[in-house]
């Protein structure tokens, strides 16, 4: 409490980013569409396995374990609306969702049942296919937000969004050195 005291000149803030001028919130307009399906950092375009792991909670977990399911899809629920009141939703300066990662434990626990029903049905190699291919999917976003391949700001047109998550290889294959001189900016 003393940090915001010093940053927020009060001992208890209730929305420090109001302080700073950075937005509002309005509990009677949430942005539910934008904060999952907008390309400003939305949950599914940013986070494509997302949709999977709410597929885990909602199928294979509510039937496992239903009070666990209601919860977390409570938690959920509550999150979304609460991000998608501020008239920042998207955070910002981000790399994704960064407003919604406390929703992330939880949709590991509805991909785990989803990948439990689906080792079940179909054997390992479905599982580890989307469990691949997600991780691809962020290296290749990570690498292009850290390069600046995508804005750090604002809405990115879907097409240079997902295409250019096909095409981010080849063409940082022909700027290696440019890459490896932006490492040696950071990294010194």
């Amino acid at each position: 409490m003393i940090g915001w005291r010093v940053v927020f000149g009060a001992w208890l803030v209730g929305n420090p980013y109001g302080i700073a001028g950075a937005g509002t919130f309005d509990l009677r307009a949430p942005h539910w569409l934008e904060v999952l399906f907008s390309t400003n950092r939305g949950l599914f375009p940013w986070t494509p396995i997302a949709a999977f792991a709410l597929a885990g909670l909602a199928g294979p977990l509510r039937r496992a374990r239903p009070a666990w399911a209601r919860l977390l899809l409570a938690q959920t629920s509550a999150q979304l609306y609460i991000v998608g009141s501020w008239s920042v939703w998207s955070g910002a300066a981000a790399f994704g969702p960064r407003l919604l990662t406390g929703l992330f434990a939880g949709f590991a626990l509805g991909l785990a049942a989803l990948y439990e029903a689906g080792w079940r049905r179909w054997g390992m190699r479905p599982v580890l296919t989307l469990s691949l291919g997600a991780i691809a999917w962020n290296l290749i976003l990570l690498a292009r937000y850290g390069l600046e391949d995508v804005p750090r700001m604002g809405p990115v047109p879907l097409s240079t969004l997902w295409l250019g998550q096909l095409t981010f290889i080849g063409r940082a294959l022909g700027e290696l050195d440019r890459i490896r001189q932006a490492l040696l900016r950071q990294f010194p």
